[in-house]
This record gives C-alpha cells, structure tokens and sequence, in this order.
C-alpha cells in the first residue's frame, strides 16, 4: 500500500523530488545506484549532488540522472549555500553514498545534518555520513532514518550489534529512540525500529553481498520517503522490495548479481506484491 494511485492530471514533481548528497574522487557509482533506484520506486525528480569529478561520472551513467556539480574533489563548506537551495527544494535527502572520509567532508555532513533540522526536511542518512551522525550526541531534528551495517551501527551505539535476534531488535529499538528516528539494521535478517515498533525483513539473499545493494536499499526507502510515506512505514516496506527484488535476480541469474539486476526488478515487485511469496513457495 505505499504505491500511490496517479490523477491523470498529476504534474512534475507532484510525486517527489530527491536530493541526493554523496560521491567523491574515488566513488561515483554509490550516489548513481540511489538516484536510479528511487527513479524506480516512482520518484518523479531525482537529483544527484557530487563533488565534479563524481558529477562528471555520474552524468555519464544515465540520461535519467540530473547532477548538480559541487566545487573541489570532495565534499566541502564551499558547498554548502548551493546545498542549502536544494534542500529547500526537495521533498527528501539521501545523505552519505559514497562520500569518503575526508576530514572536511565529515564537518561538513554535520553542517548539513544542522540545515536538513533547520527546515525539517525528511532524509535517509547511510554510509559514510553515519560517521558523522555518530559525532553528534543528540536526536536528529528532523524526521530520519539510519541505515547502518554492523560496523557502522557501532560507530552509532559505541557496540556490535548482538547475534541474538531478540538481543539485537532490543539494540535497534534502543538506537531509535536515542537518534530520535528510525533505524534499519542491516543484516542476514533486517531489523527496523523507530523505537516503538521493531519489525524484521526476510527478504534477500547471500548473492547480495556484492558492494552496491545497500545503495539499491536507500534509494528505495529515500524514494518513498520523497513520495510522502512516513519513514518506518517506508523502511519495512524498502527492506521487502530491495530484498525482494534480489532474491528474483537470484533465481534468474544465480549468485552472479550486479546492482544494477536489482534495479531494473524494483517496479515488478511493486507492482506485484504476492510474486515474492510465490517464489518463495515453489519447489
């Protein structure tokens, strides 16, 4: 039910506008892999923030894609006005895929995380601006979600997530209510809280191991959330779909998948809910 019904007299825009924030000198595919997966979910603008080497990259993947060129080779202050404009503009951000680490990059996220509480704007925050995130010790101002791995959940907590399902859905759920948000562990078994309610996504595969499916993942939750669904409700519902989609790829291709092979399956498990119990149900 996060799929909306279209008036047929819909206009641009009338279903989202996603700015993304992330890429650098050395990864451009991260912030691509959001953009084109949130196009996917029915995102009707997504725009793409990279600093211009990224920017350059990015344009080249796609006539779908629309960057916005950032000054320098990473992400820096001499940004953040441009950015600031495009916040304003957006109905979500995606913030991290593919950053980097640079010192400045890190202080800037943070200046970021301040505008995106200054205008109340909902974002998914992943990868590299968790490390951010995990320097400020207070909940976000505005409406968020988390989407950490294990090593990343600790930079957020100070701890490993436990083993123990029943352990490890205490843990999110603890998380959630510190970042005042909403959390989507990562993991064999997703775990997703917005510190009242846990719910746990089965979905996905071993073969999705390779690097660029979390991508796939925020573009799908970022996308919905850009379209209007509440964050926990987007989250449950973007776990099913990413992992959904990979365990389709799987059965087509076997464990030879790219992220890409998520993408492009993305729309048919929307559009068809029930095919995953079905694939799962055959012998």
């Amino acid at each position: 039910d996060v799929v909306k019904p279209r008036s047929p007299d819909a206009h641009k825009g009338d279903f989202g506008r996603l700015l993304v924030i992330g890429g650098s000198e050395i990864y451009s595919g991260a912030p691509a892999f959001v953009a084109l997966a949130a196009l996917r979910t029915g995102v009707d603008l997504v725009f793409v923030a990279a600093p211009e080497p990224a920017a350059t990259s990015i344009a080249s993947f796609s006539p779908n894609l629309i960057t916005i060129r950032l000054v320098g080779d990473h992400l820096s202050e001499r940004n953040l006005e441009l950015l600031r404009t495009h916040i304003q503009r957006s109905t979500c951000v995606a913030l991290g895929p593919g950053l980097a680490t640079h010192k400045e990059t890190i202080s800037t996220v943070a200046k970021v995380l301040d505008t995106l509480s200054e205008y109340k704007k909902p974002a998914l925050v992943d990868a590299d601006a968790i490390k951010a995130m995990g320097t400020i010790k207070q909940p976000a101002g505005f409406p968020v979600v988390v989407t950490p791995h294990a090593g990343e959940f600790q930079v957020l907590s100070g701890r490993l997530p436990s083993t123990d399902m029943q352990i490890r859905c205490e843990e999110a759920r603890s998380l959630a209510t510190v970042l005042g948000g909403t959390v989507l562990l990562k993991g064999h078994v997703d775990v997703i809280s917005d510190g009242a309610r846990v719910k746990l996504n089965r979905t996905g595969n071993p073969a999705m191991t390779v690097g660029g499916t979390g991508d796939v993942l925020s573009g799908v939750v970022a996308g919905l959330m850009a379209m209007g669904v509440p964050e926990f409700k987007a989250s449950v519902a973007g776990a099913f779909i990413n992992g959904a989609a990979g365990d389709l790829a799987r059965v087509e291709l076997g464990d030879h998948l790219a992220p890409s092979d998520l993408i492009h399956l993305i729309p048919k498990i929307m559009n068809e809910p029930m095919l995953h119990a079905r694939l799962r149900a055959s012998p």
